[in-house]
């Protein structure tokens, strides 16, 4: 089973500066110090609430060509 998966990757003071922005995003720890914010749809809906209108660009919401027979 694979999943795809949508996040804002970044380091140090971007990643401060974004959560600070939008508490409702939760930060994981990856090596290197570097962090990843899952795009879910709490994060989605508090977007969407600040910015009426937006549009989720459906260019996101693909997989890899091959994933499908890589799975």
């Amino acid at each position: 089973m694979g999943h795809s998966v949508q996040l804002i990757v970044g380091q140090g003071a971007a990643i401060a500066s974004f959560l600070r922005e939008w508490p409702v995003a939760r930060v994981v720890e990856l090596r290197g110090g570097w962090q990843a914010i899952p795009v879910d749809e709490a994060l989605y809906e508090a977007i969407e609430a600040r910015h009426p209108g937006a549009v989720r660009p459906s260019g996101l919401d693909v997989s890899p060509l091959g994933l499908s027979e890589a799975v």
